[in-house]
């Protein structure tokens, strides 16, 4: 069932999705790797050599998962600094609207 034309009219895009994924997952698990060594977490390395005796090249979904949630994390908390700063920058102005004025609509009323 998996070798329909419609099937195969799809692996290519498919695959380099996922190889896309795969690498921005894999360089998130290495940032998020490297952050808890900094973070003084020296544990980390011997849990990962367990999990990798343990379920062999299963486990590189897995972390890959997890460092593509790393990656989104920091695209997310990037994104909050930035707009922090644009806030900060042009507070006063944003401060000035009115909260519903959007909402509201005048008509002109026929004489």
């Amino acid at each position: 069932p998996w070798h329909t034309p419609e099937y195969t009219a799809y692996r290519g895009v498919c695959d380099l999705i996922m190889s896309g994924l795969m690498v921005l997952g894999a360089m998130g698990f290495v940032l998020a790797a490297r952050k808890a060594y900094l973070d003084d977490a020296r544990g980390l390395q011997w849990n990962l050599v367990y999990l990798m005796a343990a379920y062999g090249t299963m486990v590189v979904r897995l972390l890959c998962f997890v460092g593509l949630l790393h990656s989104l994390r920091e695209v997310h908390a990037r994104i909050d600094e930035e707009l922090k700063a644009l806030l900060s920058k042009f507070g006063d102005a944003i401060l000035e609207v009115r909260p519903g004025a959007a909402a509201v609509i005048e008509t002109p009323v026929a004489e």
